[in-house]
């Protein structure tokens, strides 16, 4: 009897874990539409700054020519790792990723200023011998990701004023499905002349083109800062769904495990019941034997 009760315990205690399992695949399958709705909308007020590119560079004489010189000066790196854990080898594979791909274009180790998002993808990066210059929290919800956005923004802009990189990279982990993501990594500074001339050079929408009146340097500077912004969130906006994926390929996982262990755990329960009952009615059927002799 004391063995059918460790049982029932230990039934209960996985039900219990199989609940919280249960409970964690729904936000994240909850958490992951959320994050899709706000990448839709940062895609279309991307469209937007593009389109005010198009009408500042339409007034520019040539094509623009493209910034050099980039291996003078140190790279700033952003690499966006998760809050929380329980998301596989999400930390891990962005990490990996970072530095192979900064060795691959020959940035030294003691020239990249890394900042990082979220305090595992820092234990990971310091694992492969990295230094980390400044360490923020990464955003747990669309109601947090303002804050972080704000002072990853600062950060960028003091890299930027103070002269010492003459390019800023994102690493972060994109989306490929709802169970599944690849790292990706982006330009953040400078923009490429060959995407504002593609911009210069795209077919506007309508017959008629909109004009200005602000100052050319002023308004170019503000869009600059607009671009930033679309690159940050969208990449920022693409990890937390990423994480969310990993974290609901994970739950997927351990549920499936959970059940196996229920069904191991509920057969080997009704046998063992049953061995037990089978052993008080042949201590029964001894008993009356016994009293009728």
């Amino acid at each position: 009897m004391e063995q059918l009760e460790t049982l029932k315990r230990r039934i209960s205690s996985v039900e219990d874990l199989h609940s919280v399992v249960r409970t964690m695949k729904s936000l994240a399958a909850v958490n992951i539409h959320h994050y899709e709705g706000a990448a839709r909308s940062i895609a279309e007020y991307n469209r937007t700054v593009e389109r005010g590119f198009q009408i500042l560079l339409r007034r520019l004489p040539g094509p623009l020519e493209g910034e050099q010189n980039e291996a003078t000066r140190r790279c700033g790196v952003v690499v966006a790792g998760s809050r929380h854990g329980m998301c596989g080898q999400f930390n891990q594979q962005i990490a990996s990723f970072t530095t192979d791909r900064l060795d691959q274009m020959g940035v030294e180790t003691d020239e990249r200023m890394i900042l990082t998002l979220g305090q595992r993808v820092a234990s990971r990066l310091r694992e492969r011998d990295q230094r980390i210059e400044k360490q923020l929290p990464m955003a747990g919800s669309l109601a947090e990701l303002d804050g972080t956005m704000l002072e990853v923004l600062l950060s960028v802009e003091q890299w930027r004023e103070s002269g010492d990189v003459n390019r800023i990279l994102l690493f972060y982990n994109k989306p490929q499905s709802r169970a599944a993501y690849t790292p990706q990594w982006t330009t953040l500074f400078p923009i490429s002349a060959s995407r504002l001339n593609g911009l210069k050079n795209r077919r506007w929408p309508s017959k008629m083109i909109p004009t200005y009146t602000m100052d050319f340097a002023t308004l170019f500077s503000e869009l600059t800062r607009q671009v930033f912004f679309v690159a940050l969130y969208r990449c920022l906006v693409e990890s937390l769904t990423s994480e969310n994926a990993a974290r609901l390929a994970a739950m997927q996982a351990a549920e499936s495990n959970i059940d196996e262990r229920l069904e191991e755990l509920n057969s080997e329960y009704h046998r063992r019941r049953q061995a037990s009952i089978t052993v008080e009615l042949l201590d029964i059927v001894g008993g009356f034997q016994a009293i009728n002799r």
